[in-house]
């Protein structure tokens, strides 16, 4: 009768199960705590944006309004703070709507709109508002500048007259 032996054990490389359960464990706790952290990071993001794009506009108005003042040479404003369609405001929508423009459209998150001008233009002797649409979706007021919404601008005349 032939008996069969046993081939040694031979070493076995590699993680047991409860080894890879403990470090997934691990994981799921440090990603359930970054999560938080993440979102108002972004909507803090969103709302500097906002406010970026709301000062920018502005300067960009009181340079036209220097302009128009001078008799000099004036910029297509709306047409010029959009960068010829290739700005978009950071709105909630993948479509999100131009940067600057005269009335609000679609979500505004973020847009500036600017009332006051002559066709595109800045005219000497007008005043010219500039406002900021909604802000981001998601945002608290600790997440503005200054700690409440309150902070946050939401438009600005700017006189041409004695600019």
């Amino acid at each position: 009768m032939k008996t069969f032996q046993l081939a040694p054990a031979t070493k076995q490389d590699g993680f047991t199960l409860m080894e890879l359960m403990i470090v997934v464990a691990i994981m799921a706790v440090l990603t359930m705590a970054a999560i938080p952290s993440l979102q108002n990071y972004l909507a803090t993001s969103r709302l500097n944006v906002h406010l970026n794009n709301f000062e920018e506009a502005q300067r960009f108005i009181a340079g036209e309004c220097s302009k128009a003042i001078a008799g000099g040479v004036r910029t297509p404003v709306v047409a010029t703070l959009n960068g010829n369609g290739k700005k978009y405001a950071p709105g909630n929508v993948s479509n999100a709507p131009a940067f600057a423009d005269t009335t609000p459209s679609g979500d505004a998150a973020g847009q500036v709109i600017i009332t006051g001008l002559t066709g595109d233009l800045v005219e000497p002797g007008t005043d010219v508002i500039v406002s900021l649409g909604t802000a981001a979706e998601g945002a608290t007021s600790e997440q503005y500048p200054g700690g409440t919404a309150t902070a946050m601008p939401t438009d600005s005349t700017i006189n041409c007259a004695t600019n």
